[in-house]
């Protein structure tokens, strides 16, 4: 077991990503940096800039990249070579906040904010054209995006603003997932239901469901039959993370309880639970191999354990 501390006390770790080989740990936070991390000596190996507001790291499907918001744009780095290339956003008044590679590893779905911080949108980069794209949508994104393995949908968090409501009403969003067919860019279809922003989504391995963090409840979808087949309610605090296993066996869920809890994707039963000490849960991550897990909390800590469960 690790324990890694480098983002600073009370600098909240946003995400996690070990690399393709399982040997290194990319990690981003509040403190504006991501950091690289040695699994096999437990040190710090390289600290990137990026942004305050920089929510994800990500490596590329084919192993060959790795990515990372910054002030202006995202960097993207050339596992082989080490060369990193910027692709600043064309319009100076934003920021990207989270950046996923799509099934074909050439297209980067990114979450973008402005500056004024009153609006929030999705945008893709396309390193085959080396453009910029909008997406079409006219609602507020969270941080919550997703492609499934097979590359074919794009799943995000909306928040969308109920006719007739005040802006003091406390209900006046609803909170709902949208699914995309990534070739056509076109959505096909939305999960609502969600009493509260949606944090974090995540496909299975094998695409059949989808799992969905909003507040103090755990939702799973099977995206075949557009319906829930799991809802995990809790009495207070959130969910605030979600992980499937590369074999789907386990869902792993980040709970700001300051616990790490597994659920059986047999049944979706509760299975173990962990409190290592680190704060409240902020993000949980599979090694590719499954191996290895790691989690990050609000007190700037990750701990990275072995699987056995």
């Amino acid at each position: 077991m690790l324990f890694l501390k480098g983002h600073g006390y009370l600098q909240t770790v946003y995400a996690l990503a070990f690399s393709p080989d399982g040997k290194d740990l990319a990690s981003c936070g509040l403190d504006g940096n991501v950091r690289l991390w040695d699994l096999g000596t437990g040190k710090q190996k390289e600290e990137l800039k990026a942004n305050y507001d920089a929510h994800s790291v990500c490596y590329s499907p084919d192993r060959r990249s790795f990515a990372w918001p910054d002030y202006y744009g995202v960097q993207v780095r050339d596992l082989g070579s080490g060369d990193t290339k910027s692709y600043p956003l064309t319009t100076p008044d934003s920021r990207i906040q989270t950046a996923t590679f799509s099934g074909d590893s050439r297209t980067l779905f990114c979450k973008r904010r402005s500056w004024n911080a009153r609006s929030a949108s999705l945008c893709l980069f396309d390193s085959a054209s080396g453009k910029w794209e909008d997406l079409p949508q006219g609602e507020q994104c969270t941080d919550a995006v997703a492609v499934s393995r097979d590359g074919r949908t794009l799943a995000t968090g909306h928040q969308v603003a109920r006719a007739g409501t005040t802006a003091r009403s406390s209900r006046r969003h609803d909170h709902v997932v949208r699914l995309w067919d990534v070739k056509g860019r076109t959505v096909s279809a939305t999960l609502a239901g969600h009493g509260s922003q949606i944090t974090t989504v995540a496909f299975s391995p094998d695409g059949r469901h989808l799992a969905v963090t909003s507040g103090t409840a755990l939702w799973v979808w099977d995206l075949t039959a557009r319906q829930a087949v799991s809802q995990v309610r809790i009495d207070k605090l959130h969910f605030k993370s979600v992980a499937f296993s590369p074999d789907g066996r386990w869902l792993a869920a980040a709970r700001n309880d300051k616990t790490v809890r597994f659920f059986d994707t047999r049944t979706w039963g509760e299975g173990p639970g962990f409190d290592w000490k680190i704060g409240p849960a902020v993000v949980v991550a599979f090694a590719q191999d499954g191996m290895r897990a790691a989690a990050g909390s609000s007190k700037g800590k990750i701990v990275v354990w072995d699987v056995d469960v």
